[in-house]
C-alpha cells in the first residue's frame, strides 16, 4: 500500500485486494444517497465561461441487480460475520423486498464491513448521508461497528436555494461518528464564539468584540460550495473544505493515514493534502480523479519545489492491456479517459453530433478557439466514422478535429485527414486540420498539436 495514493475501480475490489488490516486512521465517505437522478458536470470554457456541455459523473440511483443478489447471498452466508449482520439483511430483505433501497443497502453493508476491517482500533470513520438513508445506515452501523461505539449524530446546517414552500426547506446533512473501540483518538480543539454583548466567561480580542472558546458541539453551522465558491469545482455534491479540515483535525494524528472510498472530486484528500497527512482516495470514474489532477495542480503551482505534491495512481490505463480493460469496463469512460489524457473536456451525450466526445480550448491571438475531439475504440478501420468527425468539424465552423483511435490509422484514414488541409494561426503557425491520435501516443504523452491554451500568446 502506498502514500499518497488514487486508486481508480470499484472500492470494493480496492478494498478487498489493496488495503491491509487496521492500517487506517480515518475514514470519512460520502456515498451516494440513491436519489435516483443522475449528477453532471458543467465544464467551462477558457474565459470561464459556463457552456452547454456535461459530462455525467455518476448516476445516483441503485436497482435489484443479479449483482445485488450475489452480494446479498455472499453477505448472509459468510460465517466470518457477526450474526446480527445476516440477521438484519434477511429483516430487511423481508421488510423492503427488491426495493432500489434495498439495493443500496447491500451495497453499503458489503463495504462496511471491508471499512471496519481496515481501520486501526485507535481510529474512527464518518458516515455522510442524507435523512432518506441516514435511518437504514445506521442501524448496519450499529450492527458493524458496536452501538457502543457510536459517539456522535453530527447536523451539518447549510444554506442554499432551493426553498419550497410545502414543508420546512431541507437544509442539513447527518454524519455519523463511529469509533472502532473506546480507544479512539480524539483532538478536542476548542472553537471561538463571538457575542453581541459581555458574559461572564467572555474575553475581548483586539478589536474590541467579546468572544470566548468553547469545545465543539454536534451541530456544524458551516457554508456549502455554492456558485460563487472559490472552491467550487463544478463537481456535483462537492463538499467544502471547512467541513473536512474539521473532521481530520479532530479525529486524525498528524501522522496519520486518511481514506475516502467514494472520493468524488477528492476533497478529502486535498485537505488531508494541506493538512499535512497521509490520504488514500478511491472513485470509480476517472472524471473525479481528473478533477483531483487538476486540483493538486494548482496546489503544486502554490509550493516550493519541496512542499510539492506527491501522489501515485493505481487502476489507471499504464499501457494497452490497461486501456482495452478499460474498453470492455465502459466504452464511456473510455472516451473520458483518453480526452482528460490530452488535455480536454468530455461531453454529457452524443446526439446528432455523429459522435464528437469532447472538445479541447484553445487561443488564437487572445481570442478563444475550440478543438473538437472524438475518441472510438472500434479496432477495424475507422474511415467512415472519421468522414462523419471531418464533416461535424466543417459544420461547426471548427478550426481544428482530434480524432483519437485505438489501432494506427489506416491508409484511406490518413488519405481522408489530409484532404482537410491545415489551420494556421494569427502568427502564421500551421497545424493539421484534423489530427489523428492513437492510444499508444497517448500513454507516451501525445497532447495533439493545438496553439496555446492560454490567452498570453507570443510570436
Amino acid at each position: 500500500m502506498i502514500f499518497n495514493t488514487i486508486y481508480y475501480g470499484d472500492n470494493l475490489s480496492i478494498l478487498k485486494n489493496h488495503i491491509k488490516d487496521e492500517s487506517i486512521d480515518l475514514i470519512y465517505l460520502d456515498p451516494p444517497y440513491n436519489k435516483k437522478r443522475p449528477y453532471n458536470i458543467i465544464h467551462k470554457d477558457e474565459l470561464g465561461r459556463s457552456s452547454d456541455a456535461q459530462i455525467t459523473a455518476f448516476e445516483d440511483t441503485w436497482h435489484w441487480t443479479p449483482e445485488t443478489q450475489k452480494q446479498f447471498d455472499e453477505l448472509i452466508d459468510r460465517t466470518d460475520l457477526a450474526p446480527e449482520i445476516r440477521s438484519a439483511m434477511v429483516a430487511f430483505r423481508e421488510m423492503l423486498s427488491d426495493a432500489d433501497i434495498m439495493a443500496y443497502l447491500v451495497m453499503m453493508t458489503t463495504r462496511l464491513v471491508e471499512l471496519h476491517r481496515v481501520l486501526k482500533p485507535t481510529g474512527s470513520i464518518y458516515l455522510h448521508c442524507d435523512p432518506t438513508a441516514s435511518h437504514y445506515l445506521k442501524i448496519i452501523m450499529d450492527i458493524i461497528f458496536d452501538k457502543e461505539n457510536f459517539q456522535n449524530e453530527i447536523i451539518w446546517c447549510y444554506r442554499t436555494g432551493g426553498a419550497t414552500k410545502k414543508r420546512f426547506s431541507r437544509k442539513h446533512d447527518t454524519i455519523l461518528f463511529y469509533s472502532k473501540t473506546d480507544k479512539f483518538f480524539y483532538n478536542s480543539i476548542k472553537e471561538r464564539v463571538f457575542y453581541n454583548k459581555k458574559f461572564f466567561d467572555t474575553k475581548v480580542d483586539d478589536i474590541g468584540r467579546y468572544y470566548s472558546d468553547v469545545l465543539p458541539v454536534d451541530w456544524w453551522q458551516i457554508k456549502a460550495v455554492i456558485n460563487v465558491s472559490r472552491e467550487r469545482t463544478e463537481y456535483p455534491t462537492q463538499k467544502p473544505e471547512a467541513l473536512l479540515e474539521k473532521i481530520i483535525k479532530a479525529s486524525c494524528p498528524k501522522d496519520g493515514i486518511i481514506l475516502d472510498p467514494f472520493a468524488g472530486c477528492f476533497t478529502t484528500s486535498i485537505v488531508a493534502e494541506k493538512l499535512h497527512r497521509k490520504w488514500i482516495g478511491i472513485d470509480i470514474t476517472y472524471l473525479g480523479i481528473n478533477v483531483l489532477l487538476s486540483r493538486l495542480k494548482k496546489m503544486r503551482n502554490l509550493q516550493s519545489e519541496e512542499g510539492s505534491v506527491t501522489y501515485e495512481i493505481i487502476g489507471e490505463p499504464v499501457d494497452m492491456y490497461g486501456v482495452q480493460k478499460l474498453v470492455e469496463q465502459s466504452e464511456h469512460e473510455f472516451a473520458i479517459w483518453a480526452i482528460t489524457r490530452i488535455g480536454g473536456k468530455p461531453k454529457k451525450q452524443k446526439s446528432r453530433d455523429k459522435g464528437v466526445d469532447g472538445f479541447k480550448d484553445f487561443f488564437d491571438g487572445g481570442k478563444p478557439k475550440r478543438a473538437l475531439v472524438q475518441a472510438t475504440c472500434q479496432m477495424g478501420s475507422c474511415v467512415s466514422k472519421l468522414r462523419d468527425f471531418c464533416h461535424v468539424v466543417n459544420r461547426d465552423k471548427s478550426p481544428i478535429g482530434i480524432f483519437i483511435t485505438m489501432k494506427e490509422p489506416t491508409r484511406d484514414m490518413i488519405s481522408e485527414a489530409a484532404k482537410e488541409g491545415v489551420y494556421t494561426d494569427c502568427f502564421t503557425n500551421t497545424y493539421q486540420k484534423i489530427q489523428i491520435i492513437t492510444v499508444k501516443q497517448i500513454l507516451a504523452g501525445e497532447k495533439g498539436d493545438i496553439p496555446s491554451p492560454r490567452s498570453e500568446v507570443k510570436k
